[in-house]
Order: C-alpha cells, then sequence, then structure tokens
C-alpha cells in the first residue's frame, strides 16, 4: 500500500505508472495492489471530478466534411461507444447517416477525427453531405446507449426536440441529449473548422467564427480542469519476497473409543500462528484437510501460511491416533494381517483365528469408499486389488458380524 495526502482536503490524488503521461492506475490516497517486480507508481493532486469526458471538439462543413472528437483526461477504452451524424436532407432533423462510427481506446488528453474523404486514414465510409448554409448533428451514445456528447447547429429548439432516431440500436429522443436549447448559429462560409471553447453542451460552446483547423491535435477547448497540475510524486514499491513464518501447534494424541476404527481430522489451523512482514493475517491452510478420515497410527499434519505475495512457510506436527479395541476387535486385530505393505497392487488378507469374517471396505484419507469385499465364504486367504487405485494411503475395514478393526495400506 502506498499513501499520499492531498495539500488541499478538497482535491483528490491520482496515481499514475509514468511521471508524464502512462496508464491511470487509481483514484484514492491509499492505493493498494501486488506488483509482480519493483516498480515506481506515481502521485498527483487533482480537483475532483470525472476521470475522463468525451467531447465534439472541431467541425468542418466544406468538403471535405470533417469531425474531431477529443479525449480530456486520463486513457479510457470507449469500446462499444457509436457516434452518429445527420444526413440530407438536413431539413428532417430524423434523417441519420448511413454509416455510424464506433470508438476504441483513446489516449490521455488525445483526439480522433473522421472525414468524408475517400481514401483517408480517417475515412467516415460515406458522404456526409454538410454545407455551410445547411444544418445538422453529431451525436455520441455509449455503449448502454447513453447520450455522452452531441452537438446541434442552425436547428431550432423546437425542431430539436422532435428527435427520434436510432443509433446502434438504442432509441435517442429529445429527452436523451445533454444539448439544451437551439443548436449553434453556424452560418460563415468556412473552409476550415468551427471550434469548441467550454462545456456548456449549448450554443454558447460554438461561435460562429472561422479558425485554422488543426485536426488531430489535442488543445485546450475550454472543458475539464484548466490550471497547472502540481508534479507528480514517485513512490517505489518493492516486491515482498520475505515469506511469512508460521508456528505449529504440539503433537496431538486423540483416542477413537465408538469402534469405527477411524478419526475425523479437525481443523488444526486455529491453534496455529502466522505472522508476515506485509500481510496482517496470511492466508493458513492444512494437509491434510479438516474431514479427512484417518485410521490408528501416526499421521503428520502440514499447516501452510501464505501471505498476499504468494510467499508461503510450512510447519508440521504429529497426530497420534489411539484406538480403544474391545475384547473380540482386539482378537480380530491379532488374528487379521494384509500383506505385502505396502504394495504396488495386490494385497493379501489372511484370516489367521476362528473368526467369521463378513466384509473388507476400502476407504481413501477422505472417507470415500472404494470398494467393498463381501468375505462371507472366504478362506483364509483374500486377494485385494489396488492395481487401478492412485497411489497413497489407504484404510481397510475388515469385519465380522460382532467386531470390526482397521487396517492401513500404502499403495506404492
Amino acid at each position: 500500500t502506498v499513501s499520499a495526502t492531498p495539500n488541499d482536503p478538497a482535491n483528490v490524488i491520482r496515481w499514475f505508472d509514468a511521471e508524464t503521461g502512462g496508464n491511470f492506475l487509481f483514484e484514492g490516497e491509499d492505493y493498494t495492489f501486488n506488483p509482480v517486480s519493483n516498480t515506481t507508481v506515481y502521485a498527483q493532486e487533482n480537483p475532483p471530478g470525472p476521470l475522463s469526458e468525451l467531447v465534439i471538439s472541431e467541425m468542418t462543413f466544406e468538403t471535405p466534411d470533417r469531425l474531431e472528437i477529443q479525449n480530456v483526461g486520463v486513457a479510457t477504452d470507449y469500446t462499444g461507444y457509436t457516434v452518429a451524424v445527420s444526413d440530407e436532407p438536413y431539413t428532417n432533423i430524423n434523417t441519420v447517416n448511413s454509416v455510424q462510427q464506433s470508438l476504441g481506446q483513446i489516449g490521455a488528453d488525445s483526439v480522433v477525427t473522421f472525414s468524408d474523404a475517400t481514401g483517408a486514414s480517417d475515412y467516415w465510409g460515406d458522404n456526409i453531405w454538410w454545407g455551410s448554409t445547411g444544418n445538422g448533428w453529431i451525436i455520441i451514445v455509449d455503449d448502454s446507449g447513453n447520450v455522452v456528447d452531441s452537438v446541434f447547429w442552425n436547428f431550432s429548439a423546437a425542431e430539436i426536440s422532435a428527435l427520434n432516431v436510432t443509433i446502434n440500436g438504442f432509441n435517442i429522443t429529445a429527452a436523451d441529449l445533454d444539448w439544451t436549447g437551439p443548436g449553434a448559429s453556424l452560418t460563415t462560409v468556412c473552409n476550415e473548422s468551427f471550434k469548441r471553447f467550454g462545456d456548456t453542451d449549448s450554443n454558447v460552446d460554438w461561435a460562429d467564427v472561422c479558425n485554422d483547423e488543426n485536426y488531430g491535435v489535442a488543445s485546450d477547448i475550454g472543458v475539464g480542469f484548466s490550471g497547472c497540475l502540481a508534479s507528480r510524486a514517485p513512490a517505489e514499491v518493492t516486491v515482498d519476497a520475505e515469506a511469512p513464518e508460521v508456528v505449529c501447534p504440539a503433537d496431538e494424541t486423540e483416542t477413537i473409543t465408538d469402534g469405527s476404527g477411524m478419526f475425523t481430522i479437525p481443523d488444526y489451523t486455529s491453534l496455529a500462528t502466522a505472522t508476515d512482514n506485509c500481510t496482517a493475517s496470511p492466508i493458513k491452510t492444512q494437509s491434510p484437510a479438516a474431514g479427512t478420515q484417518v485410521g490408528p497410527g501416526v499421521t503428520v499434519i502440514t499447516i501452510t501460511a501464505t501471505d498476499a505475495a504468494t510467499n508461503s512457510d510450512t510447519c508440521t506436527f504429529n497426530l497420534t491416533v489411539d484406538e480403544i479395541l474391545g475384547v473380540e476387535d482386539n482378537l480380530l486385530a491379532n488374528e487379521i494381517a494384509l500383506f505385502p505393505n505396502p504394495t504396488s497392487g495386490v494385497v493379501t488378507l489372511r484370516n489367521n483365528g476362528s473368526l467369521n469374517l463378513t466384509s473388507a471396505i476400502v476407504t481413501d484419507v477422505n472417507g470415500r469408499t472404494i470398494n467393498t469385499i463381501d468375505l462371507t465364504d472366504a478362506g483364509v486367504d483374500t486377494a485385494i486389488s489396488l492395481e487401478n487405485m492412485a497411489t497413497g494411503l489407504y484404510f481397510v475395514r475388515i469385519n465380522t458380524e460382532t467386531s470390526s478393526v482397521v487396517k492401513r495400506i500404502v499403495k506404492k
């Protein structure tokens, strides 16, 4: 997290990835992010307001007809925004040119231009047919059909109130416009351009004065902040490469007394402590996960602590599970053998006693039943196949009608 405070409490802090130009990153006094490498970000004090504003900035009504749209502010992706213009007969305000142009990414304080000069790189795609003695309009809508900017010229307020057109599938009427009042009075024969200055969204922004054209160059058009912004202040950010420290609880011993032969591992992460130089509360996980079932014996529990930069540390402790067996359970445990253990495929269950076995149930460490074997008519030896199972630890519960015992088996 990097922080900066504006000198004027009414202002805001904006963060960029370059000392000048560059990309806007965040607005706010505290900027939190996870860098992938050491970097420098830059804080700049700004007056409050929109990060960017899209406005029509320049127009020419003589051959070739031209228009310019300026992005005032930070670089912005205007994908989905659509520009539409009027068409002849210009006395009908609801006539729309056959071509509508889509916008995309526009850099900070940059412009896009269009003209009806066939073959030009900014060719509109059709003749626009504007003229200095006629009237017309330009409308920009966003990807939701909201009008973000418009200009009308030589139309009365009453004529503008009758607007009802379709732009990029959206129905646009006078009620949707940002423009207010009658259109701008632009009647001077001008082979150069009419330029906008102001942000009233009315004819006040457009003077009937022929200016030297400068299409393709962003200029001060009286929109957005006017004045000098303070220089951007650098803040160096170093990638966090230091792992957290995690401390496990002492070894745990649990006892099985319900005859199930299995113990369900609880969540031990709350018993472990983790600290980090940057992340207040590193995320703690354990393996085997809480809910895993294990049989009697020793299971190693691993606790991992991970910070926001994905640095991690581990610790381990032993979970010992003891089982208190009844007389028959104890007899069964002594008379049953599983071998070879570990096994690479087939394990033999040998009944060295006189107890009548009923079944053997194979489960994985998560308690899922993998296989059930009927031992009702089994002899001394029964083959149990683990050939199609993944390597790891499995449990085999051997049952009689009155007792049971759980044995571990390792598939290698």
